[in-house]
């Protein structure tokens, strides 16, 4: 692709800003975005050519944008429960698309009718030749955290802790999962690709602040022991933690010295510096749809991640 790549980006008013902002840093001309009606139009493109001087249109249609803007790839930033029929749309025009997690989040029907959609997509994306990458992108930190705990051999311990804010939460227990199971899992899928989950081993528990999931990945090399912990607080810090074969490795994303957003990994007094993990994800899928490397997450990966976020649920115990 010798031109610069057209993009445009569906729901550019929450995290789909961010879409936009390293779209253009890598390269890509942002020709349009999906909103939801004139009025948030006009707040949006207000807001993205202030703050990342963006020039390209608003749309409501998303089949104009598509016949109009003719995008070589798109961002679906949009809510989780039109990702499939936005995903499809931009595959069908040959786009190169990179989604938000869930890849499907369909919420009212069965595990396995929210998998074979997600299946789908990941089939259509083959026999049209194009990419499709999902935005988990907590996976990048997996070399960082090899690197750290010195871990060049078999992966035996995993856990990620993880809180949010829980002001705006109209609900907990499995709205919690829903918003941050993705990401621990990424990072997993990442330190042990070859890993499958022993499903007799899962224990599962739900309260109204705080998921717990323990289970055993059986791989190549040995057996796995993981856990994620995720929760909500009202206020305070939040706790973003990994282990690695026991070594505790803490996370957090600010500003650098230069006002550039980071990641830092720390270990005792050890502090690693890392390019943000939503730039990374973004700027590689980016550079695989012309063709230089791979989408940090592909969708074949990006499928794994939700079948084991959607079966590692069932059978949760709530208290």
């Amino acid at each position: 692709m010798s031109e610069r790549p057209r993009a445009v980006v569906l729901g550019a008013s929450g995290i789909g800003k961010h879409h936009v902002k390293w779209l253009l840093r890598a390269g890509c001309d942002v020709v349009g975005f999906l909103g939801t009606s004139p009025e948030s139009l006009l707040k949006t493109h207000a807001m993205l050519k202030e703050t990342l001087g963006f020039t390209g249109a608003g749309y409501t249609s998303l089949s104009m944008m598509l016949a109009e803007c003719r995008p070589h790839l798109a961002s679906v930033a949009s809510p989780m429960h039109i990702h499939y029929e936005h995903v499809m749309a931009c595959l069908g025009v040959g786009a190169h698309v990179l989604c938000e997690k869930p890849l499907v989040g369909l919420g009212s029907v069965s595990t396995d009718d929210e998998l074979f959609l997600a299946q789908r997509l990941v089939s259509a994306a083959e026999r049209s030749g194009v990419l499709l990458a999902v935005n988990t992108q907590y996976a990048a930190a997996a070399p960082h955290l090899r690197n750290i705990a010195h871990a060049t051999g078999p992966m035996t311990e995993f856990c990620m802790q993880m809180e949010s804010r829980g002001q705006n939460r109209t609900g907990g227990y499995e709205q919690i999962w829903d918003d941050l199971a993705a990401h621990p899992i990424s990072v997993l899928l990442a330190l042990v690709p070859d890993g499958e989950v022993d499903w007799s081993t899962v224990k599962c528990t739900l309260a109204e602040n705080r998921n717990e999931c323990a289970f055993e990945v059986a791989a190549p090399g040995g057996v796995c022991q993981a856990r994620i912990v995720l929760g909500t607080v009202r206020e305070g810090p939040l706790t973003r933690k990994f282990s690695v074969n026991g070594v505790e490795v803490g996370y957090e994303g600010r500003n650098d010295e230069h006002g550039v957003y980071c990641s830092y990994l720390t270990h005792g007094e050890q502090t690693l510096k890392a390019t943000d993990f939503m730039e990374e994800s973004i700027t590689r899928f980016a550079a695989a749809a012309r063709g230089e490397g791979r989408p940090l997450v592909t969708g074949p990966v990006g499928l794994k991640n939700l079948e084991l976020q959607l079966r590692l649920l069932q059978g949760a115990e709530r208290r």
